[in-house]
């Protein structure tokens, strides 16, 4: 497990006159160390999203909007603290594009979502309509995502 050294890592250092106790300290501190790098970069990755919840939503259209190997990849680079920022700097921009791909166009403030009325299909439909940024500062646009989703019964749509 993280921070803790294996048999054969432990017999190899105690040929060398490192004894449990100092590997195991050793060991500690790297994993210490390892854990405030990621609490560093994911304050850092909070910041560029626009906050946790940001963040978060991030990361649920990339689980619906990615395909398998380019999913495993992402994932990859969002759990390596020299990676984060860059990674969710890219899934913001993915976001964008695929927002604008999906039929999404810039709206005049006071226009509704996309599909203005019509329930979602997918919860990914509703997870880039709830990440739009529109959604936070135009409220014609929240009161139309809104409306959409009590008429789509989200719990029992697919993600995609």
């Amino acid at each position: 497990s993280p921070g803790e050294a294996t048999a054969e890592q432990y017999a190899a250092l105690d040929k060398l006159g490192y004894g449990k106790g100092i590997v195991d300290q050793i060991y500690g501190q790297m994993a210490t160390y390892a854990q405030g790098a990621m609490d560093k970069a994911v304050g850092e990755a909070e910041t560029i999203a626009g906050g946790e919840s940001q963040l978060k939503n991030l990361i649920a259209f990339a689980s619906g909007a990615l395909p398998g190997a380019q999913l495993a990849e992402m994932q990859e680079r969002l759990n390596n603290p020299a990676q984060l920022p860059g990674a969710v700097r890219e899934l913001m921009q993915l976001h964008r594009e695929g927002v604008g791909a999906g039929g999404a166009q810039p709206l005049v403030e006071g226009d509704g979502a996309p599909g203005a009325g019509a329930p979602f299909t997918t919860k990914g439909e509703y997870i880039a309509a709830t990440s739009d940024p529109r959604y936070r500062s135009d409220k014609a646009y929240r009161d139309s995502v809104d409306e959409r989703a009590a008429k789509s019964g989200l719990n029992e749509l697919p993600l995609h």
